[in-house]
């Protein structure tokens, strides 16, 4: 694929999602797109927070709607440790408000559930891409 021969090597993924399935299917397609990219999984915003204090990963995918943190908690704990983290939220409330709380917790794109694969492989393939720094 096109996207791979730009993937940068070292880097990691984390999603987070309470739907198993959901986030079961990510952690088996993302290592296939992207070779060179570590992938975690967690299945609340509390998990995914000790995650990212644990590995620092450069792209966080999640849920918004979680019962145990949930991803704008999270997106904003983890903004304040390392500002230049690309947030990537999923979900099925895209109402006015949600979407300004999201903003406001620092998440950089937010796609609307269900999940259209190809516009999540976009995001990551430019971000993955990406030169650090």
């Amino acid at each position: 694929m096109e996207a791979e021969s730009g993937v940068r090597s070292g880097i990691s993924v984390l999603v987070v999602d309470d739907d198993a399935g959901a986030r079961e299917a990510l952690g088996r397609i993302l290592p296939v797109r992207f070779p060179g990219v570590a992938v975690f999984l967690a299945e609340d915003g509390a998990e995914g927070l000790a995650s990212f204090q644990k590995h620092r990963h450069e792209i966080v995918i999640t849920d918004l709607s979680m019962s145990r943190g949930d991803g704008t908690w999270m997106a904003a704990e983890i903004r304040k440790m390392s500002p230049r983290v690309a947030v990537i939220a999923i979900t099925a409330h895209t109402s006015g408000p949600c979407l300004v709380e999201a903003g406001n917790a620092g998440i950089s794109h937010i796609l609307k559930k269900p999940l259209n694969l190809k516009e999540l492989l976009g995001i990551l393939d430019k971000l993955v891409a990406a030169p650090r720094g």
